[in-house]
């Protein structure tokens, strides 16, 4: 026998969409120009990622040249940033940086002015690439 009355139809729904709702309700939206709450991301404040979009040197136009990794391993090793992500685009002609925490979500478009920088949950950059 059960040990209470069985749900119907109207409250099973009722229950499952309660469900839904908990399920969503730590879903967070924060703005890219405000720091994140604490406990949000293992990235340092003034990167990009929380201070807003990367900074921007050159493009396509006169003088567009692709992003040189070469240029940019100096990195490895170093905490992620604002500074450190600055001086890896300036050095590497990227006009775009984009920085990478473990279990975030990426493209997998290929962009030869872009660069990346990928780092553990201490922010520290672990490996670089173009594209």
């Amino acid at each position: 026998m059960p040990a209470g009355p069985i749900p119907t139809f109207g409250r099973r729904l009722r229950m499952l969409a309660a469900g839904g709702a908990l399920a969503f309700a730590g879903c967070v939206a924060v703005p890219i120009d405000a720091p994140p709450p604490p406990g949000i991301g293992p990235g340092p404040i003034d990167s990009p990622g929380y201070g807003g979009p990367p900074p921007v040197y050159g493009g396509p136009g006169p003088g567009y040249r692709a992003c040189r990794v070469e240029r940019a391993r100096f990195a490895i090793g170093e905490p992620a940033t604002g500074r450190l992500i600055e001086a890896a685009a300036r050095r590497s002609r990227a006009s775009e940086v984009r920085v990478v925490r473990p279990g975030d979500f990426v493209t997998r478009d290929f962009r030869e002015d872009r660069l990346t920088l990928e780092t553990d949950r201490r922010g520290t950059v672990v490996a670089v690439s173009c594209g």
